[in-house]
């Protein structure tokens, strides 16, 4: 199923309204972001733990700016928004997955950094960073979590630099293609698969686990 929408927040409400209504994906995908701090997305709240309870996994690309993105998006002069180091919504939330992305320089033995370049003239990373607007979930501990931030994002990463992406026949050729964008799609579909060969129709919301 493809839902689509009006790039804007109202948007985002209709299409997760309507998949949360639907009740028919298993899995969902989102490579849409935004700033926390431009966001409204308490609203979205209710509809992802909706989804998660009707066993509905969804992955959300977390941002190929790190925890810079509002901090790029900030606009001349502005005043009385918070534009430090944060992170995307709705890869924010506690009840979706945050897909980040990272660098491969080898596959055997596997050599992995988190992945950072430049997307044009804005610094590009790997979609890291702490939630301002939620607390750290119970079931976010272990390495790397820090317990006394917010929600942290990502919570898992792949591959993402366009120099060792994915490929996708375009224009008539074949492209390299990379980002956070790939991680959120490409998770889907692991899981999709993965509950298939598991014979079970839905994973579900997979964080606590």
């Amino acid at each position: 199923y493809n839902y689509a929408a009006p790039n804007d927040a109202f948007g985002f409400l209709d299409v997760f309204t309507a998949i949360a209504d639907d009740h028919l994906a298993d899995v969902v995908s989102v490579s849409w972001g935004l700033c926390e701090s431009e966001s409204a997305s308490q609203a979205l709240q209710p509809l992802f733990m909706q989804l998660a309870a009707q066993g509905q996994s969804i992955f959300v690309a977390s941002g190929d700016s790190g925890s810079s993105s509002c901090a790029y998006s900030a606009p001349a002069g502005t005043s009385g928004v918070d534009y430090s180091l944060t992170v995307d919504d709705p890869s924010n939330s506690p009840w979706v997955t945050g897909v980040g992305g990272v660098t491969l320089t080898s596959i055997s033995p596997l050599v992995q950094t988190v992945w950072s370049g430049s997307c044009g003239s804005t610094p590009c990373g790997g979609g890291g960073g702490s939630s301002h607007v939620y607390p750290r979930p119970s079931w976010q501990v272990g390495p790397g979590v820090n317990l006394s931030l917010g929600r942290q994002v990502p919570d898992l990463s792949v591959m993402a630099s366009p120099a060792t992406g994915m490929l996708a026949y375009f224009n008539g050729s074949w492209q390299a293609y990379g980002g956070t964008s790939i991680g959120a799609p490409l998770m889907a579909a692991l899981v999709a698969v993965g509950s298939q060969a598991c014979s079970a129709q839905r994973l579900g919301f997979l964080n606590p686990r």
